[in-house]
This record gives C-alpha cells, structure tokens and sequence, in this order.
C-alpha cells in the first residue's frame, strides 16, 4: 500500500513498523561492548555483582581505555578477582580489540593457562561471537593456555619465571604472583619473582602497554611492596623504569578514606563474606596474617609474635578428660639452624579447639640418647600418641626409635617441610584468640620464655614442638596415619 505525500505529492515508501525488541537487543549489545559488567550479566545471569566488583570492573575499563597504564589491586581471597581480571576482562578486550596482545603471569604456570583456557571457552560461545563478530580464533593456534585471534592479536598464560618470548605484550596481568605464605617467608623467592618481572614479564611490555597487578598481599616485600618501596623506586630507575603505579587497596573491613565509601568496618562484600564470617577468619589466622591477606596491610615479621599474657595456666590434674593426647620430638640435628637442643610436648586439642600443653622438655643429646629419652618418656605414658621429627638426616628416626618402643605405643613419623613461622602461625593464632592452654610444671618459665622471644630469640626448639604437637594433635586426634 502506498499512500500520498502531502508535501510532493509523490508516493512515500512502505516502511516496516520498527521492531522494540529488535531495538532493544541492539542497545544492549552495543551497551555489553562498551561495559564489562554489562557483558558478563548478558551472559551469565547468576552473576551477581557487588559495588567492590562494579569498582574493579571500572577501574580494569580505564586501563582499556589507557587511562591507566599501571595499576595495582590489592584484595583479600575469593573475592572474584581472578575471575574479573584473568578471565573475563581479557575476553572482553580482544572482543573489542582482536589486535590487543594479553599476557597473564601467576604463581604457577597450570594456574594461568586454566584461567587463559577459561577466557578461550567464553570467546567460543555463540553469544560471544555474536556481541563481537570483529573477534574470532585462529584455528591454527589454539593449543592450550595460548591462543591468537586472526586479528592479530591473543592470550597466553606462564608462570612466574616463565617465558615471555615470541610475541609482544600490549596488556601485562599479574595474579597472585605469591602462591602461599611458605613462598611469601622465603626472600630467595621474593627476589626471583622480583628479577623476573623486571628483566622478563616488563621489558616485553610495548611503549603504550599496559601493567595490572592484582593480588593479596602476603608481605611487606612482595612485589607489590616493592613497587611501593621507596629503595625499590630507586632501583626500577637505575634499570630504566620510571612509572606512577596507581594503587588500589581493597580491605576485607573497611576502615578510614575507603576508596568504595563504605563506613568503618564494613564488610567488601558482604553477600559472600559478612562481618561475622569475617571475624571467624580473623580469629583463626590471627592478626599477623589477617592484617596481610584480609586488610592488604602485612606487618613486619619482628619479635612479640606470642604473648605469655594470652595463655591459661592451669595446675596438673586439672586439663579436661577424655582428651587425647600426643608428644611431638623436634630433633636436634646438623641440617637445622639451632643445632643444640632436643624439644619435646605433649599436646591435645579439646571439642572447642582449645589448644592444651603440658610437660615440655629439652635437652642437649646426641641420637643414643634421645633416642632412649623418647623411648622412656613413651614406656612412663603408653597412652600417648609418639610424634617424630622426619627431617634431614633424621628421616628414619621415627624407624629407628621404634625398635626400642613397645609395639603397642603409637608412634609417627611427621614430615617438617615449612619454615618456622609458617608452621607456628596456626597455634598463634589460637593463643592470640586466647585458645591456648598450658599446664604449669617446673619448665613452664623457660618454655614461655622461648615462645615470647621467636623469632628473634637464641633459641626455638620449643616452638619447634610445639607446632609439630599441634599438627600431630590435629590429625592424630582423628586418629589419621601420619606419613
């Protein structure tokens, strides 16, 4: 049907009644192009962000947009980084920009190429394809963690330490560079990730690349600490690199200036961890740990770990019955640093997780004679669990001891494998959330003593024992076989 028009007189043409949902759809697509959060609601609809998510996603848009050239995002675990900045957003660029070469960096080479892997499996989804028709794989290189897209452009994930080579990086992310505490203690591998990122993972960045680094803080002097360090400054200066780093700290519990404007102690968010929850956390990993993973502000690792002042002495006879109960040889040997003493505890944990210690001891021993120690301590209390240090030369000891040990006491080899203070940090943690017991006898003063003055004090056996007392009362009180 034609009809008339009235300024011409001539015919106008049919035009078709426009369609809204036709219009709609067009709007949210350019809308899910133009917004990351947009996009990953269009495709996942369980996906429920909070105002910390709406933040990251809109700080991860200005590094898009070069807005940001170097950025760092400190937040606590399990709080949807990974997934927003190794996963989603680099899906996200190469829809835009089929050109843009990402390269992501974690702890572990399986880590980054599982998230890379993950950002491959939304780009091969047909709603991908249809939001971003411009971005597509190249067939010929998708093996893996490392793939291209016919643009040009792609995603590969390595390893801290890994290479970088054969392709140049436009977008560098790092994610947890720092794959535990163990790895955190030891300056050796802090110093590796460092020369790593500075002579591998940054001189492959292009002149307008850039650099994200989102992470949980585990040390004053992770790589985040030493971008921050004004010594360290210095020294990225002497190697050619003079950048701004923008600095986002993301606590669990918010306090003074919180870049979200939530009040004082506010949960991040508060859908998955609640300020309840929150303070469970704290209480189990005590505030050493809770100040690094949790409020991304690690403190020093100085002397005053334990205080004397957070123990409840009791007198003998008075620890609870039906507890069951294991002493724990830390051995005097060569391999370690204190090579003086022979320790030994009995420990026991109650059904409200109530650390209970008793009856510590320590000597001076060559292997005969510690090894007829242990066997009279275990002859004078059948009863208790044995626990024996497998360290170094001593790997066979929990063997050899049971040779003079009645068959019918218990006796385990534990394996040692973290450092000091990695070991100790659970039960400092009990002690500081005042769930540490001690049962007073002769040695108490010298074995409380020990505990105060660690790490910084001449000795630590008694440390030592105590934490392998507490992993044998764990898992011996489940009765579970020890390796």
């Amino acid at each position: 049907m034609r009809r008339l028009a009235a300024s011409t007189g001539r015919a106008a043409p049919y035009r078709r009644p426009l369609d809204s949902r036709r219009i709609r759809w067009a709007a949210l697509e350019a809308a899910a192009r133009g917004r990351l959060l947009t996009w990953i609601a269009l495709r996942d609809q369980q996906y429920k962000p909070g105002p910390v998510h709406h933040h990251l996603a809109a700080l991860l848009e200005k590094v898009s947009a070069r807005k940001l050239r170097r950025l760092v995002i400190t937040i606590p675990p399990q709080h949807g980084k990974s997934r927003l900045a190794a996963v989603e957003w680099p899906a996200w660029v190469l829809g835009n920009r089929p050109q843009e070469n990402i390269a992501l960096a974690s702890y572990a080479a399986d880590l980054a190429q599982r998230h890379t892997r993950q950002a491959r499996d939304v780009m091969e989804t047909p709603l991908y394809k249809f939001v971003f028709p411009r971005c597509s794989l190249n067939p010929d290189v998708t093996a893996g963690g490392d793939y291209e897209t016919t643009g040009g452009g792609g995603y590969r994930g390595v390893g801290i330490g890994g290479p970088l080579t054969g392709r140049r990086v436009d977008l560098l992310v790092v994610d947890d560079p720092l794959k535990n505490f163990a790895e955190a203690m030891s300056r050796v591998h802090r110093e590796n990730v460092w020369q790593w990122f500075l002579s591998t993972a940054y001189t492959r960045l292009q002149e307008n690349g850039c650099c994200v680094i989102v992470q949980t803080r585990w040390h004053r002097d992770d790589l985040v600490g030493r971008l921050t360090n004004p010594e360290r400054i210095a020294e990225m200066k002497d190697a050619g690199i003079d950048e701004h780093w923008h600095i986002v700290n993301l606590p669990a519990l918010a306090g003074e200036a919180d870049p979200l404007g939530r009040a004082p102690g506010e949960a991040l968010a508060p859908s998955r961890f609640d300020q309840t929850r929150l303070g469970v956390i704290k209480a189990t990993l005590g505030s050493f740990l809770w100040s690094a993973l949790y409020q991304g502000t690690p403190r020093p690792s100085e002397k005053g770990q334990f205080s004397g002042e957070s123990v409840h002495y009791v007198e003998p006879g008075q620890e609870p019955d039906g507890l069951f109960w294991v002493r724990f040889w830390d051995l005097a040997t060569k391999e370690k640093q204190n090579l003086d003493r022979t320790a030994s505890i009995e420990a026991a944990l109650d059904d409200a997780g109530n650390l209970w210690l008793r009856r510590p001891m320590a000597g001076r021993w060559k292997w005969g004679t510690s090894r007829s120690v242990i066997a009279e301590t275990a002859v004078a209390n059948p009863e208790i669990m044995v626990g024996i240090e497998a360290v170094g030369g001593f790997s066979v000891a929990a063997q050899n001891a049971r040779e003079v040990i009645p068959p019918e006491i218990m006796v385990r080899q534990v394996t040692v494998a973290l450092d000091k203070l990695t070991r100790a940090l659970p039960w400092l943690a009990l002690a500081e959330a005042g769930k540490f017991y001690l049962v007073r006898d002769r040695n108490t003063a010298d074995f409380i003593a020990e505990l105060e003055d660690f790490p910084d004090g001449e000795h630590d056996d008694y440390v030592d024992a105590v934490s392998g007392a507490y992993k044998l009362a764990k898992l011996g009180g489940s009765r579970v076989m020890l390796a």
